[in-house]
């Protein structure tokens, strides 16, 4: 979408001004006020009972989903999405404010997650009760200190303009060496009937995935010595690398 001259919060000010209820952009970026709740269709919003909607004009927010974009005029939270949005399209920030690139609730439970620079941090709280900007409270490990720190929820170190090597990015993974090659270290042991992915160092693609059976030798021999892995993307991609290092390869 070609940049315009008109910004999210642009259309928010102007909505304000109109008897618009409701503030939406279609796929192609065309952003429509509306008397009452419009309904999300394949490429627009509609209101299918014959109520007002006029056109407030175009904007440019990247590559935000469009069906992401329905606020409500003149509530505070709208405002602060509009501004958030804005921000989006101008700096590239993350494009789902509400939806951090981490597992919040597996980094509530304690596994530490991953931040921008390197470090390692661990979440302890979430607040959700009360809308804060912060919600996310945890501390910052760096070396025999730590650091009490607070996140936006999309992993966004307070409130910086530019990328923090604070940032969380994604979850801690550590690793094991196998053959003098690191690989994610993310195996587990799966419960009857899981599927999982585990290195074969045979096959082409060197992985095969198999549904767990306690009964059979082959799948007790593979969760025994660490050779299951999660049925994800992660969990694949590492299978592959413990292949390869059997075989004294590397794909780093």
């Amino acid at each position: 979408m070609s940049n315009t001259d008109n910004t999210f919060n642009d259309v928010c000010n102007q909505a304000l001004r109109s008897w618009v209820k409701y503030i939406a952009m279609d796929s192609d970026g065309m952003v429509y006020g509306y008397e009452e709740e419009p309904t999300c269709g394949v490429k627009y919003w509609w209101s299918g009972d014959g109520s007002k909607y006029i056109y407030l004009g175009a904007v440019d927010v990247g590559d935000l989903d469009w069906r992401r974009t329905l606020l409500e005029v003149g509530s505070t939270f709208s405002r602060e999405v509009a501004l958030m949005l804005e921000e989006v399209r101008t700096m590239g920030r993350p494009l789902k404010e509400n939806t951090p690139a981490f597992d919040l609730e597996s980094a509530l439970a304690g596994a530490p997650v991953k931040l921008r620079g390197g470090g390692k941090a661990y979440i302890r709280h979430i607040e959700r009760e009360y809308k804060v900007n912060l919600p996310i409270v945890g501390v910052i490990v760096a070396g025999g200190a730590s650091i009490l720190a607070v996140w936006r929820e999309c992993g966004r170190y307070i409130d910086s303009d530019t990328e923090s090597p604070c940032d969380i990015v994604g979850m801690w993974v550590d690793y094991k060496l196998i053959n003098g090659h690191k690989v994610p270290d993310i195996s587990f042991r799966p419960s009857e009937g899981e599927c999982y992915y585990f290195p074969n160092p045979l096959s082409q693609t060197f992985i095969g995935r198999a549904y767990y059976d306690f009964l059979d030798k082959h799948h007790v021999h593979r969760a025994t010595h660490g050779l299951c892995y999660p049925d994800t993307e992660e969990g694949k991609a590492a299978a592959i690398s413990h292949a390869e290092a059997m075989l004294g390869e590397s794909s780093e």
